[in-house]
């Protein structure tokens, strides 16, 4: 082989020929030395400077030739691309070290991670407030249900003897005895009669003088605050049970006393009679009322 000084236009003919007799394309050899195919093409080019770095590009050369088995060129590529002292300093730093970060970068912070947290529980924290009047409107309804059945099956207690009022009927004759004990004088006659009417002047001055009672009265249930199970009972008998959402109102009218019980007493507002009244108990207390003719109210617990 002539040992003449050779440019890098010639080498990089010798390259093409080598790897043409060898059978293989530039896309084979880039496939089987890692090399990439533009980086090939420069070396057999003879466009060294497109290479990335004087260390690098000879880290090349010396793979491909070992792969084209041409490694008779070496020294010709080792005289037209020397080392210099920046580039051997270069090739003295040893693979791997650590390259400290920019200095904008920066840690990620976590205080979304922190916030998601926060958003997750009060979300859960929510959900359960709300859910718990449903589960108390259950749980009360269910426990009016169990009162009413237990109340159908109540019979009442039959009234003893002692308790059964007599009652004289008018017209009838009276005994010989009754008869033999009334007095046969007229003055005492007189007398009675004049005390019965006396009696019955007086009686006609406590009816006149007596209020009457009213005889209806309108019960009236507005849920302002939030919404408020309700159950309204009259004697034994159930008139409304339900849930009133906030913004509902409820009108009852009633013909005597009445008794209603709140599942979320502060969340309403209530009319009797025509008077409105404070409300019946604390938010999420359960209060039973009763609401009287008379216009006054007990609390019972």
């Amino acid at each position: 082989m002539d040992h003449r000084e050779m440019t890098i236009e010639e080498l990089g003919n010798i390259l093409v020929q080598r790897r043409e007799k060898l059978g293989k394309s530039i896309d084979d050899a880039a496939r089987e030395t890692k090399i990439r195919v533009d980086y090939l093409k420069a070396l057999e080019d003879g466009q060294v400077d497109q290479l990335p770095d004087r260390v690098f590009a000879r880290g090349f050369i010396r793979q491909y030739l070992h792969y084209l088995r041409a490694e008779d060129l070496w020294p010709q590529y080792n005289v037209l691309l020397p080392l210099n002292e920046e580039t051997m300093m270069t090739a003295a730093q040893p693979l791997g070290t650590y390259l400290p970060p920019p200095k904008g970068f920066r840690r990620t912070s976590r205080w979304w991670l922190y916030l998601l947290l926060l958003l997750i529980i009060v979300v859960a924290f929510y959900l359960v407030w709300t859910q718990r009047e449903n589960i108390r409107a259950s749980v009360e309804m269910r426990i009016s249900m169990d009162e009413d059945k237990q109340a159908a099956f109540v019979t009442p207690a039959p009234q003893s003897e002692s308790q059964t009022p007599t009652v004289q009927i008018q017209g009838q004759a009276p005994t010989r005895e009754e008869t033999a004990s009334m007095p046969a004088s007229a003055d005492v006659l007189g007398n009675i009669s004049s005390v019965l009417e006396k009696i019955e002047s007086e009686a006609k001055k406590d009816v006149e003088t007596e209020e009457p009672i009213a005889s209806q009265g309108e019960l009236v249930i507005t849920a302002s605050r939030g919404r408020c199970w309700v159950r309204v009972r009259q004697g034994d008998r159930v008139i409304f049970t339900g849930t009133l959402m906030r913004g509902d109102s409820k009108a009852f009218t009633v013909s005597g006393d009445v008794e209603v019980r709140y599942g979320n007493a502060g969340a309403v507002d209530v009319s009797w009679l025509g008077e409105r009244l404070a409300s019946p108990g604390a938010p999420g207390g359960v209060v039973t009322v009763v609401y009287k003719m008379d216009g006054s109210t007990e609390a019972q617990r």
